[in-house]
């Protein structure tokens, strides 16, 4: 499949609210005002809290994430597209740097996460994306 967005670094600022929704389907990674059409939430424990404890969840509880087991190599589509039929989740707990993870976007696509930096007691993560084009 091609690459629609990436592989590029993404930002998910938490010191002015705890639940980020993202959403893949946009051409690049978008931050949304609500769930709406988004295909991933980040949740921090609080407003303005630290990275700690950050969560990643699919949308209104959908099961659209797929843990990836740690490499240095970015995932490829067909190793998400694997993960995403064998290891569906709703939620990932506790992300830490290096983590990665496939996600089945609202529109089809499949995109990767991979947890580039999360400092403790800091309010930015980041994250390297991309995204595929639309599955036949």
């Amino acid at each position: 499949m091609k690459r629609v967005f990436g592989p590029s670094n993404f930002a998910i600022d938490f010191s002015k609210d705890s639940s980020i929704n993202v959403d893949l389907d946009a051409g690049k990674p978008m931050i949304m005002d609500s769930d709406r059409g988004a295909d991933v939430l980040a949740s921090a424990p609080s407003i303005g809290g630290t990275l700690e404890d950050i969560d990643f969840l699919g949308p209104r509880a959908a099961d659209v994430l797929a843990p990836l087991p740690s490499s240095s190599s970015d995932p490829t589509e067909a190793e998400c597209t694997r993960a995403l039929n064998r290891n569906l989740s709703e939620r990932l707990e506790d992300v830490a740097p290096g983590q990665r993870f496939c996600i089945a976007t609202g529109e089809g696509r499949t995109a990767s996460m991979q947890v580039v930096s999360a400092p403790r007691g800091g309010a930015v993560m980041k994250l390297k994306v991309t995204i595929w084009e639309q599955g036949s």
